[in-house]
């Protein structure tokens, strides 16, 4: 137990040492990438599993400061992946399925938009709806405990009407 909190002492103090940083993610990320993938399970899965066992919300070996920290390399990886797919694409293909993707992504796309902006306004009705008829409550609770306590002195929802004597 000793030495584990020596190991997330020094990982917590090596904001400076970043290449040791990319060398124990990428370590342990193999290592969690191959043990997945023999469960037959993607290696991906392992990968984010390791991230969150060694991150803020596992063993805290990693600060979310450093992670912050990491975003030029991980700017850097994504375009290694997205000219790694590039690469990977053949003209003949593109021309083949080139309408097919066209397609795909603009209706994607349209769909996510009108999906995300329905439910969107479904929630923001629902929770002003809410808002409001405990707004509403509340008032009338409180208009009820004054009446309670003030007789002589009736108010209903923001009108002050005194009694004529």
């Amino acid at each position: 137990m000793e030495q584990l909190d020596l190991i997330r002492d020094s990982l917590l103090n090596m904001d400076h040492n970043i290449l040791c940083l990319i060398g124990f993610a990428l370590f342990f990320g193999t290592i969690g990438g191959r043990l997945f993938q023999k469960l037959h399970i993607p290696q991906v899965v392992g990968y984010i599993i390791i991230g969150i066992i060694i991150g803020e919300s596992g063993l805290k070996f990693i600060s979310q400061e450093t992670v912050s920290n990491m975003d030029p390399f991980n700017f850097f990886a994504l375009g290694l992946i997205g000219f790694s797919i590039g690469g990977e694409l053949k003209a003949s293909v593109l021309k083949k399925y080139g309408k097919q993707f066209t397609w795909i992504l603009f209706f994607e796309a349209l769909v996510a938009f009108f999906v995300v902006g329905v439910l969107m306004f479904c929630v923001v009705f629902l929770l002003t709806k809410i808002f409001f008829t405990l707004r509403r409550w509340a008032c009338c609770l409180v208009q009820f405990r004054r009446l309670q306590q003030q007789p002589e002195q009736r108010m209903f929802c923001g009108n002050t009407k005194q009694k004529v004597r």
